[in-house]
């Protein structure tokens, strides 16, 4: 499975981790490692978390507000 970042969502990531660099140093890379975790999961399973809204499925982020809202295209899934 082939994962696309769009580039809205990786100024998102980049930016939240800057915030969380600024209230704690080092914590930006905790941030950025926790998100590299998760998308790594979706990759793999693809279908584990529920959909959201239509096609779109949404994975949360743990330790953090933030959640992961992505699609699953091809065999037949959206």
């Amino acid at each position: 499975m082939k994962l696309i970042v769009a580039e809205a969502a990786a100024a998102d990531v980049a930016e939240a981790a800057a915030w969380y660099d600024e209230r704690q140093p080092g914590f930006g890379e905790v941030f950025l490692a926790a998100v590299d975790v998760l998308l790594d999961q979706i990759v793999e399973h693809p279908l584990r978390h529920r959909v959201a809204h239509a096609s779109l499925r949404r994975a949360l982020l743990p330790r953090f507000p933030y959640g992961v809202f992505y699609r699953v295209e091809g065999f037949g899934l959206s």
